[in-house]
């Protein structure tokens, strides 16, 4: 049966840890928003834009229709939400083609125009972009002469419809007036028909000097028809108004992390490997220690006093007293290849010696384990050794090795080549482990292909798995949970790590692991002598040296 798959948590600080992972991603998209907006700019067109200021005065025409429109923006004479959109009419833009000379047809010159109405005011702020600034400023000039040419214009033959129309009724009331005049003088004083026609008169004569102060008036409105001037000519502008840097930048850099931001939560959505140890409560195990790689960045093998030896002296007594305290026998696998069972299998194995007087680690040759201890590989168990161990033709005392400075504890290291254990030797192995030491820590091998330490998986009471942050995948645990558990192992817990790395030079990065036994029998004697045991120097920096933390960023491939 397969895991649960339970899907990462986004909280805040999941949140935080997703940007400190992928915070590189981020940072390039963003990078590259910012190189693709300065592309953008350098490579777009100019553009210029010249103003041409106009006040707009009220012709006489707006007064006789009404002025202003009822909830209009502006409450002038003129209404200059109309007058904007006469200035973007093709009759303007006719006359501006017809004076720039311009090989533009109307419609393409009100493309580049626009026209600004500040508040309160009878201003209009005729706008016009173009590929220079000298062709800005006589488009934008251009069109607001042809503005006040055409309101000009339009005022001054409205004024002489309506005065024409006015001297035609003048003259037609004259005729009127006189023909009225001939007809009283001839008749009589006391004639109906004479009141009549001189009531008459009385009244075309009212009218006639209405008409006359009409007409007065719209000959005093066609000679000043102008509608307004120029009060600010266009200059030729300093800087493009386009693009617009100030806001293609910040707008790149803003896409840029957008983008980043997408591509860094949704790439490490799809990554399975685990990234704290709280993603580790679908598995249904408990984490029975978490070091961070600060606490093992200067000693892998941890002092007593440190952070990370303490933690390790508090995971060894709560297993000693759990389960294995029956049992004996602890496997210490890991769940993915790394140095981090290594670590876990060396400093538990030296933590419960602290407490227990005879502690024996199982470890594979070429893990770097014997040399975190300070000590060389002089003597390994081999195929052969098992079987003479099987036998009872040589002891675990005679093959495990005393690191210095541990007093409690012993070291034997099988071979690379010991593969297939036997049962009947495995189970001799854990025999002889259990009668020789309080507790023993079997550490599995970093590979599949690895010393048979595994075979001893079946006589441990116990499994305490390693997890190492952004090299461990969730398949990966849930495949090492349930091999151990096929064999016969109950996993107790989760030992969760930094991602760590072995240096340069030693067995495991240099891959110069012996291939066979290194034992050094005395002829008819059978015994092998222990090896000479590393000055307690040599040890302290062999320990202190054997390995460093790299702490993963996160950014590693997955």
């Amino acid at each position: 049966m397969g895991m649960p798959q339970e899907a990462d948590s986004f909280e805040f600080a999941g949140y935080l840890g997703v940007l400190r992972r992928r915070w590189w991603v981020v940072l390039v998209l963003a990078c590259v928003g910012i190189v693709a907006a300065g592309a953008y700019i350098a490579g777009s067109p100019k553009a210029y834009t010249a103003v041409a200021t106009v006040n707009v005065t009220a012709t006489g025409i707006n007064q006789s229709q009404g002025g202003a429109v009822a909830g209009g923006r502006t409450s002038n004479a003129v209404n200059l939400d109309t007058e904007s959109q006469i200035v973007k009419s093709s009759t303007v833009a006719a006359i501006a083609a017809r004076n720039l000379h311009s090989p533009l047809t109307p419609t393409a010159l009100l493309g580049n125009v626009s026209v600004a109405v500040p508040a309160n005011s009878s201003i209009l702020q005729i706008s016009c972009q173009a590929k220079s600034p000298q062709q800005a400023v006589a488009c934008a000039n251009a069109f607001a002469a042809g503005y006040l040419q055409n309101r000009s214009a339009t005022a001054a033959a409205t004024t002489n419809s309506q005065l024409k129309t006015v001297r035609n009724q003048l003259s037609g009331l004259e005729k009127s007036t006189t023909r009225l005049t001939l007809q009283i003088r001839s008749l009589p004083l006391n004639s109906p028909q004479r009141a009549s026609a001189q009531s008459q008169l009385q009244s075309d004569s009212s009218q006639l000097r209405s008409l006359a102060n009409q007409a007065a008036s719209l000959s005093a409105q066609a000679a000043a028809s102008s509608g307004g001037s120029i009060i600010s000519k266009a200059t030729p502008p300093s800087t493009p108004s386009s693009p617009k840097k100030k806001i293609i930048l910040p707008g790149g850099l803003l896409a840029g992390l957008l983008i980043g931001l997408i591509i860094a939560f949704a790439w490490d959505k799809r990554d399975t490997r685990i990234k704290d140890a709280r993603n580790l409560g679908q598995f249904g195990e408990p984490t029975l220690l978490t070091v961070s790689g600060k606490e093992l960045e200067r000693e892998p093998l941890a002092s007593p006093r440190s952070a990370a030896g303490l933690e390790f002296t508090e995971l060894a007594r709560s297993l000693t007293a759990g389960r294995v305290r029956d049992d004996q026998l602890l496997m210490v696998a890991g769940a993915s290849p790394g140095p981090s069972v290594t670590v876990t299998a060396a400093n538990l194995a030296v933590a419960l010696a602290r407490t227990h007087s005879a502690v024996i680690l199982v470890c594979p040759a070429g893990q770097g384990t014997a040399e975190l201890l300070g000590l060389p590989e002089s003597r390994v168990l081999d195929v052969r050794g098992a079987a003479e161990l099987a036998a009872g033709e040589v002891s675990l005392d005679e093959l495990a090795l005393q690191p210095a400075g541990f007093p409690g504890l012993r070291v034997l290291v099988l071979a690379a080549d010991l593969h297939d254990l036997p049962p009947a030797q495995a189970r001799r192995l854990a025999g002889q482990l259990r009668s020789s030491a309080d507790y023993a820590v079997i550490q599995g091998p970093a590979e599949v292909t690895g010393p048979d330490s595994f075979a001893l998986a079946e006589y441990c009471g116990a499994a305490l798995l390693t997890v190492e942050i952004s090299s461990t995948k969730r398949a990966d645990i849930e495949d090492s949970i349930r091999r151990l558990t096929r064999l016969g192992t109950s996993v107790v817990g989760l030992a969760v790590l930094p991602r760590l790395r072995l240096p340069h030079g030693t067995s495991q990065s240099a891959g110069n692991a012996p291939t066979g036994s290194v034992r050094l029998r005395q002829a008819g004697t059978g015994a092998v002598p222990p090896a000479p045991a590393p000055a307690k120097d040599e040890q302290d920096n062999s320990a202190t040296q054997a390995l460093h933390v790299d702490v993963a960023d996160g950014h590693s491939g997955n």
